[in-house]
Parts: structure tokens; sequence; C-alpha cells
């Protein structure tokens, strides 16, 4: 098997950065959650790089402290949340989360870090969205997002320094497809966002990130399987990038620096490789064609 063939097409997609250096975790053919790793140049994404392994179809979601944290989040063959922990000093390790939560069979997952308390989103049963929240000691229910499109992606950002004072944005399809933001501000409850847009596409991908906070940007499978883009400086608008990509590719977003956006998905270079993207251009530009292991 050539290396590339290792990655599952329409693989889930998740990415970290601290600084200019990146993780991106994507799914191998067997499950198993490969790191590939940005140091100056591209490196990992092989057998040898698996933190761990989830279901065939899992989603995966990533959310970090610098490097001195990281967590990823997938669904595992029992229908729960899977979480594989890396603490600096430690390693990679299996986190408290596994096995705890039942989840729809066709669930996504999303995660943020809030100061040091992680929020985890994920589709139950019933087709809500639940939240479940780290107290810094044990996963406890939180609150309940609503109903939405079984199976829809979920994507969240958040910004601000302390619990108290921090804000969260959650992004998923309601069952007549329109793709939604709910809020939440300074431990405040949740609201209604800005955002509000039809879609043609069931379960659509979702991507969101923060840049210095409330700038964001969400990416999102449009008519065609086009990867596009909504931007928001205060009001949302129809963002610059579109690029084609796979038929039910995914799509991650990390912000590098504060400043910059890389964009992966999958276009069918090198078959099923992950293709790195830049804002600018006519749409997007090509930064790296294929991530490894290609």
């Amino acid at each position: 098997m050539a290396p590339i063939d290792e990655i599952a097409i329409r693989t889930p997609l998740a990415a970290v950065a601290n600084g200019n250096h990146i993780r991106l975790y994507q799914l191998d053919v067997n499950g198993g959650v490969r790191e590939a790793q940005y140091e100056g140049s591209w490196g990992g994404g092989q057998i040898r790089n698996t933190i761990g392994t989830v279901r065939l179809n899992s989603p995966l979601s990533a959310t970090n402290i610098g490097f001195s944290q990281i967590r990823v989040y997938g669904v595992d063959n029992d229908d729960t949340i899977k979480e594989f922990a890396y603490d600096a000093g430690r390693g990679w390790y299996l986190g408290a989360l596994g096995g705890k939560f039942k989840v729809a069979p066709y669930s996504s997952v999303a995660a943020v870090f809030v100061s040091e308390k992680i929020h985890v989103y994920a589709q139950l049963p019933d087709n809500t969205i639940q939240e479940y929240r780290w107290s810094g000691s044990s996963w406890h229910e939180a609150d309940n997002l609503g109903q939405a499109l079984p199976g829809t992606s979920i994507s969240a950002a958040a910004w601000g320094s302390h619990e108290d004072s921090a804000s969260i944005r959650v992004y998923f399809q309601t069952p007549t497809k329109t793709v939604i933001e709910k809020g939440k501000d300074a431990n405040g409850a949740w609201y209604d966002g800005w955002l509000s847009f039809p879609s043609d596409e069931t379960r659509a991908a979702l991507a969101a990130v923060s840049l210095n906070g409330p700038h964001l940007r969400l990416f999102y499978t449009a008519p065609g399987g086009e990867i596009r883009e909504k931007v928001s400086g205060g009001h949302w608008s129809d963002g610059d990038f579109r690029q084609p990509a796979l038929p039910a590719s995914s799509v991650a977003v990390v912000s590098v620096g504060g400043q910059q956006l890389r964009i992966y998905l999958q276009n069918g270079t090198d078959n099923t490789a992950v293709t790195e993207f830049v804002p600018g251009g006519n749409g997007g530009i090509v930064h790296q064609a294929a991530l490894p292991p290609a």
C-alpha cells in the first residue's frame, strides 16, 4: 500500500497551532488517528505517529493550550466520545472523557479550551447538540443547544483568557439544513448568533476559527462540493476563499501566530492526500500540495 493510500477518503480533519508550529490530525483506513507535524517543514503522518484509534467513520476535533496541552476527540465503536490527551512531559494518553457519554452514532464532535477548561460538543440520539465541560477534575453534562440536522458537522471557536470573560461560538446545521451560530459571552446564556444562512448541502463540512477575538472565519461546503468562507468582523459576509474539494471532503482551519490562516481539505491530490491552503490569489493559494504521509 502506498503511504498516501493509508489515509481514509473523506478523512475527518483537525488542526492546532502554537505560534508557527502546527499539528494536523487525520484518520487512516484502519481507524488510526495520525498526527502530522509542521516545524518549518511537514513531517510525521506515518503509522508510528498514530496517537490512538477510533471507529472507522469517526469525526475528529482538536483543541490546545500552546503545545503544553493538546486534546483530540473522536467517537469510539460504542458510540461514546473518546479523548486523546497530550501533556508536555507526559506524552499521549487516554483522557478521562472516554466512555462516559453516549452520543448519536452519526454524531460529529467539536472542542475548545476556554482558559484551562475544556468544552466539547456532540449530538445526542434525540438530535440535539449537547455540551460537556471539564471542570478541572471531572467531566459533566452542561448546556443543550437545541435541535440539529441528524449527522450535522459541528465546529466551535472561543476567545478570552479567563473562563468568566470568555466568548464561545458553535456552528451546526438545523433540521432544515440552515447553518447557524450559537453564542455565549462571559458566562451568560446561550443565544442565537448573527450567522444564519440556508444550505443545499446535507451534512456540510464546517470549520470555524477565531482571529484576534471576535474576528471569525467559517469554512463550509457549498454547492458542487466547493469549500467557501464566511467572514465576521462584527457582521458576517462572504469571504474570498473558494476551492474545489472531493465530494464530502472535510475541512479544518487553524490560526498561525494569531494572524494567518491555514486551511486543510482533500481535493484529489495524490488520491487521498490532504492539501494545505493559505488565503489569497484567486480564492486561495496552495501552500503544501500533499501533507504527510504523502
